[in-house]
C-alpha cells in the first residue's frame, strides 16, 4: 500500500507529479460512462492481483455525495457530486489523488425523490480530451475545457419523474447526445460539442423519463445511435437524427443501457411496472425477509408483521434494510411520511399492468428499418433481468446481473444460458454496472462488496472484496489500475 496523507474536497494537498511513480498517462483512457465505446470492457489490462481498504491502495481521495462514475483521460478524473445546494464538478489529478480543480453551481432546492438511492449528481461526465461535459439532468448541462473553465451551459426543460435524472451523455465525432426522455420536450438530442449549437432533435413525444445511455452503434453506411425507453429500442441516424427502426413490446421503464456487438443489439430490463399482486410485493424485499405466502397476497397479514406499533400504518423504520424502505417516498404519495392503507391495500390488487410493455432482454439483428418487432428479434429471455445494470458483453458471452445477486452467462448467438441466475452470495441492489478485464468479471453490489468471476462458460467466483461502504458506481479500469467510487471515497488500486 502506498502510504500517502488523507485528502478531501476540504482540505487537499497538491503533490508534485515527479514525487508519484510514473503512470502510462496517454493509455488513460475511460472517456464516459462504460468507458470506450461504452462497452465496460477493459482491453489489455489488468487488476491488481489483489486489493481492498487496507491493500495496493495507491490513493484513496475523500469525496461528496454522489453517483457518477469517474470519467478518465490521461491525468485527468472528472466526476460530479453534490453538497447541500451546490452542484459541484470535480476533477482529480490521477497520478496523486489530488484535487485539480473543483467548480460549483448553486440550486435553488433539491428535489423530493421517491428513492433514498436517486442522487442530483447521478449522469457520468464524458470528454474529448479538450472538453468535457458535465450533466445534472433538469439542473442542466455544463460544458468546460480541461481546467474547468466554463465554455457553454444550457438549461433544460423540467422532466417528471420522481426518481431524478440518471442517462449519462455520450460523446462521438464531436457530437453530444443526451437522453431527454419524458420531459416536455420529450426526446433524443444532439449537440455540437464545441459551441453547445443544436444540430437536431429527434421527437419522442410519447415517452416517459428512462435512465438509458444513448449508445453509439457504427455500421456499415451510418452511425446509429441507439435509444431506449417506454417499452422500445430505437435507432437514430447520428448525421440527422432520422429514425431508421424500432423494437417494441419491451420494459416500459429502463434503467439498463443497450449493448451491441457489429451486427446485434442486446437490450432488457425488468421494472416493477411490469408485476402486480403478490409478485410487486415480493419485490419490495429481499428473499432474506422471508415473506410468508399470505403476507404476499393477504393485507391485513403484511399489516400484522409490519406495522410494529398497531397504528394501522407504517414508518420508513418498521421494514427491515429493502426496496420498501429504499423507496419509501413512492408510495407515500400524500407525504405524511406513513404508508396508510389507501396506499398499501392496491399493492395486493391483481388489476393487470400499470404501464404498457414487459419484462424482457431481447437480440435484434443489425439492418432493419421501421417496426422490426416481428422480422429481426432472434430471441427473448423473461427470467433473471438486471433492474438497473446495463448487460455485459465479454469473451463472447452476454452477462447480466439481477437485484437480490444472480448472475446469468448466455451465448449471444443462440441465447442458450452457460448458466442462469447462479446466486452471487451477496443480496441487495446491483447498480454498478459490471466491467470485464484481464478474463475476469466484475461485478459491484450497492452494499460495497465486489465480486471477481472468472470469464468462461462455468459458474466460478474468484474471489469476494468488502469495500466496507456503499458502491453506486461503475467502475473504470486503465493503466492496470482500478478506479472505483464508494459513498464516500475515490479509490485507485493498483499493484
Amino acid at each position: 500500500m502506498k502510504a500517502e496523507p488523507k485528502r478531501s474536497i476540504s482540505n487537499v494537498v497538491l503533490f508534485a507529479i515527479t514525487a508519484i511513480p510514473t503512470l502510462s498517462l496517454a493509455e488513460a483512457y475511460w472517456p464516459q460512462f462504460r468507458g470506450p465505446e461504452g462497452r465496460s470492457v477493459a482491453i489489455d489490462q489488468s487488476l491488481p492481483k489483489s486489493f481492498g481498504p487496507k491493500e495496493n491502495v495507491f490513493w484513496k481521495t475523500e469525496i461528496p455525495e454522489g453517483h457518477s462514475s469517474p470519467a478518465i483521460w490521461g491525468d485527468r478524473i472528472f466526476i460530479t457530486a453534490y453538497k447541500d445546494l451546490k452542484l459541484l464538478m470535480i476533477c482529480i489529478r490521477r497520478s496523486d489523488g489530488s484535487i485539480l480543480w473543483q467548480k460549483e453551481r448553486p440550486i435553488k432546492e433539491l428535489q423530493r425523490y421517491s428513492h433514498k438511492d436517486s442522487s442530483a449528481s447521478a449522469p457520468t461526465p464524458c470528454t474529448d480530451g479538450e472538453q468535457v461535459a458535465f450533466l445534472f439532468g433538469d439542473y442542466g448541462l455544463v460544458v468546460s475545457d480541461m481546467d474547468g473553465n466554463l465554455l457553454w451551459d444550457k438549461a433544460f426543460l423540467p422532466s417528471s419523474s420522481d426518481f431524478g435524472y440518471g442517462a449519462s451523455p455520450a460523446l462521438v465525432d464531436g457530437k453530444l447526445l443526451i437522453n431527454c426522455d419524458g420531459g416536455l420536450r420529450s426526446g433524443l438530442l444532439c449537440l455540437d460539442f464545441k459551441t453547445g449549437e443544436e444540430l437536431w432533435h429527434a421527437e419522442r413525444p410519447k415517452t416517459i423519463i428512462s435512465y438509458s445511455t444513448p449508445y453509439v452503434w457504427p455500421q456499415e453506411s451510418r452511425i446509429e445511435i441507439l435509444q431506449s425507453g417506454s417499452a422500445s429500442i430505437a435507432s437514430y441516424d447520428l448525421s440527422n437524427g432520422e429514425a431508421i427502426w424500432h423494437v417494441t413490446n419491451l420494459p416500459g421503464f429502463t434503467c439498463p443501457s443497450p449493448i451491441a456487438s457489429d451486427d446485434k443489439v442486446y437490450f432488457g430490463a425488468w421494472t416493477t411496472a411490469h408485476v402486480t399482486g403478490s409478485t410487486r410485493v415480493a419485490s419490495l424485499f429481499s428473499e432474506d425477509d422471508q415473506l410468508t405466502p399470505e403476507q404476499l397476497a393477504s393485507f391485513p397479514a403484511f399489516m400484522d408483521r409490519f406495522d410494529k406499533n398497531k397504528d394501522g400504518k407504517i414508518a420508513p423504520m418498521e421494514f427491515p434494510p429493502s426496496r420498501a424502505q429504499d423507496a419509501f417516498n413512492f408510495n407515500d404519495r400524500d407525504q405524511s411520511g406513513y404508508w396508510e392503507k389507501k396506499e398499501i391495500a392496491p399493492l395486493f390488487e391483481n388489476s393487470g399492468r400499470s404501464l404498457r410493455g414487459r419484462n424482457i432482454l431481447v437480440s435484434i439483428s443489425a439492418g432493419g428499418k421501421g417496426d422490426i418487432t416481428e422480422t429481426h428479434v432472434n430471441w427473448e429471455k423473461r427470467k433473471a433481468l438486471p433492474y438497473v445494470a446495463s448487460p455485459l458483453l465479454y469473451q463472447d458471452r452476454l452477462y447480466y446481473v439481477k437485484k437480490g445477486g444472480y448472475l446469468t452467462a448466455i451465448h449471444p448467438i443462440s441465447g442458450e444460458p452457460f448458466f442462469e441466475s447462479k446466486k452471487i452470495g451477496v443480496s441487495g441492489e446491483y447498480y454498478a454496472s459490471p466491467i470485464g478485464v484481464d478474463g475476469q468479471i466484475l461485478v459491484a453490489s450497492k452494499e460495497g462488496i465486489i465480486t471477481l468471476f472468472k470469464a468462461s462458460d462455468e459458474f466460478e467466483i474468484i474471489k469476494k472484496i468488502d469495500m466496507e461502504d456503499s458502491i453506486l458506481s461503475s467502475p473504470a479500469v486503465v493503466d492496470n489500475t482500478l478506479y472505483l467510487r464508494t459513498g464516500s471515497h475515490l479509490w485507485a488500486f493498483r499493484d
